[in-house]
């Protein structure tokens, strides 16, 4: 199964149109694009869910209008903004694999968010199908455990997911772990990068082709 995730950082310009910033490129998006990008933003998606997510977008945005075009844009679109570099897909048997398939390989930025954004992102949780009592958690700001709170404190001066990874495995190695208690450990170290994505304070910046191996 392929899974797929927004890439890069909304960004505002006077001109009225969508761009997103990724890996230091500001790129502009049609229409259908920004809600496509929007419906995959802070979420890993199964690629057969993707188009009933930007339909609820659109119907959220303009209720009573059929806006948004058909499956085959849809898949033109997709494919458009995976060439661009500003959507990531990876193909694994779950989602929990596909975190660590996309977070192992990836530079992440921290992000605190203005109301508007805030807003948006309740949008977004009520089409994922949280309901209105977990969606107004974007609204107010979800609060984070300590350990997370540390763990974005570091993540602001060094977002290679990478490096983290190599400095868990020679920590380990130096205090006698074996491979199996070194792999078990970085990928409770995706885990929690994971909840941090989902609870909207880290944005994916980029991901590599190649990446780190667990």
């Amino acid at each position: 199964m392929r899974w797929y995730t927004a890439i890069g950082m909304k960004t505002v310009r006077g001109d009225g149109k969508f761009y997103v910033k990724t890996d230091g490129e500001e790129k502009m998006l049609t229409d259908m694009e920004a809600y496509l990008w929007c419906a995959l933003l802070w979420s890993i998606v199964p690629e057969d869910t993707i188009y009933k997510r930007m339909r609820k977008i659109l119907c959220l945005t303009f209720p009573g209008e059929n806006k948004g075009g058909d499956q085959e844009e849809f898949r033109y679109c997709l494919r458009r903004l995976c060439t661009r570099g500003l959507v990531a897909w990876v193909e694994t048997e779950n989602k929990k694999e596909a975190e660590i398939s996309l977070f192992k390989e990836a530079l992440v930025e921290t992000r605190l968010s203005s109301f508007r954004e805030r807003l948006s992102m309740f949008l977004v949780s009520l089409i994922s199908g949280y309901g209105v009592p977990l969606s107004l958690r974007a609204l107010r700001g979800d609060p984070l455990k300590k350990q997370n709170k540390n763990l974005l404190n570091n993540l602001r001066e060094r977002g290679e997911i990478a490096v983290y990874l190599e400095d868990i495995r020679k920590d380990g190695l130096d205090s006698g772990k074996n491979n199996t208690e070194i792999i078990n450990l970085q990928r409770k170290f995706i885990s929690d990068i994971a909840e941090l994505h989902t609870k909207k304070v880290l944005l994916i910046q980029t991901v590599k082709k190649e990446g780190y191996e667990i």
